[in-house]
């Protein structure tokens, strides 16, 4: 992988080029296009719909899989799988509402992080470069 230099907000932070893939259940191209713009300087981001989620990532490598909680229903159980069939992959549950019992739920399951939707391009480039920086959880627990 190569290095390539971030430039949003200044940084200046030094990060490899990461394959990022946000699942979703619905169209929702504002939120899309704020992560989008978020991770350009960190990697690349694909989108597929849930229902697609499992065939299309045993297909490829990703660094950091998300999941838009806020239209995906059962989200614990897709964390499950995923995290059962590649614990390598960094699994972030991003949400328009954000609980603690849900994100305990969602961390008992096997993501690594939850974040809510409603954070700005800079909030969210700088949380992905802390998930990436973190060692991957050893799975299963």
């Amino acid at each position: 992988m190569a290095a390539t230099q971030s430039s949003l907000g200044g940084l200046g932070i030094e990060a490899m080029v990461n394959r990022f893939l946000l699942i979703r259940g619905e169209k929702d191209n504002h939120w899309k296009g704020i992560l989008e713009e978020a991770l350009l300087p960190l990697g690349t981001l694909e989108v597929v719909q849930a229902e697609d989620a499992i065939t299309y990532v045993d297909n490829a490598n990703f660094t950091v899989v998300i999941l838009d909680a806020t239209v995906i229903e059962e989200v614990e159980s897709l964390v499950s799988n995923l995290r059962a069939k590649h614990p390598e992959f960094r699994i972030v549950v991003a949400t328009a509402s954000p609980t603690w019992q849900r994100a305990r739920a969602a961390f008992e399951a096997g993501a690594m992080d939850y974040i809510p939707r409603s954070f700005s391009k800079l909030e969210l480039h700088n949380t992905f470069i802390k998930i990436l920086q973190k060692p991957l959880p050893p799975w299963p627990r």
